[in-house]
């Protein structure tokens, strides 16, 4: 069973991490959601993070990878905490 959940909503690629987001599941859910064509993604994280920094950066650099060919994305994210979103943003 995913630990996430994937949805369209009004052009927007909505992914919903259905408890602590652990940084395999992340990248589980990049290489689906690139395979959708959209500009506009939102990942909702707010079930909580249970991943480090370093965890952090490896997820940043599969997502350069994996949207290498999706320029002039966007992209939101939802965090439980400052301290979370800080280290999701880095």
């Amino acid at each position: 069973m995913k630990s996430y959940e994937i949805r369209l909503v009004d052009g927007v690629v909505e992914t919903t991490m259905l408890g602590p987001a652990k940084c395999s599941d992340v990248k589980a859910s990049m290489s689906e959601v690139a395979k959708q064509n959209s500009k506009l993604r939102l990942w909702d994280l707010s079930a909580g993070v249970d991943f480090s920094a370093k965890e952090a950066q490896q997820i940043g650099d599969y997502g350069k990878e994996v949207f290498k060919d999706h320029p002039n994305s966007y992209l939101a994210v939802v965090a439980p905490s400052d301290l979370a979103f800080g280290t999701i943003r880095m």
